[in-house]
């Protein structure tokens, strides 16, 4: 898959999620995406739902680290 249909698989994954934010947190999102895409770091869907938990203010950056270090373990 070529680096440009994996950062449009990023955006597919937020469009999904797009009627539950405002257009001011889509657009965070958005731009986190392309974001990371420039240095190789492509978005997936656990991702995105982390990023729009921080955006509803249902959930802190801290909580969501620890979720994730615990997942890998």
């Amino acid at each position: 898959m070529t680096w440009e249909a994996k950062r449009e698989q990023s955006y597919n994954y937020l469009k999904e999620y797009k009627q539950e934010l405002t257009q001011e947190a889509y657009e965070r999102i958005f731009k986190t995406i392309g974001s990371q895409a420039i240095e190789n770091f492509f978005t997936t869907k656990e991702s995105i739902k982390r990023l729009i938990r921080l955006e509803k203010n249902e959930s802190s950056a801290d909580k969501l680290i620890g979720e994730y270090l615990s997942s890998v373990k």
